[in-house]
């Protein structure tokens, strides 16, 4: 029988985040990353695209 990590990390659901927008803002870059099978530097990237515009 495996043991579940102390650490063990749940994304928020489609409709948490619907009714709690801001929740994102709460999560570490790593944990989003994680979720989503990328980087955290492709996360930033992207972030900074969404922010600033592309050049």
């Amino acid at each position: 029988m495996q043991k579940e990590s102390p650490l063990f990390f749940s994304f928020p659901s489609a409709s948490t985040m619907q009714r709690c927008p801001g929740i994102v803002e709460h999560l570490d870059l790593q944990d989003i990353a994680s979720f989503l099978n990328v980087t955290p530097k492709t996360i930033s990237k992207i972030r900074k695209d969404i922010t600033f515009g592309k050049d």
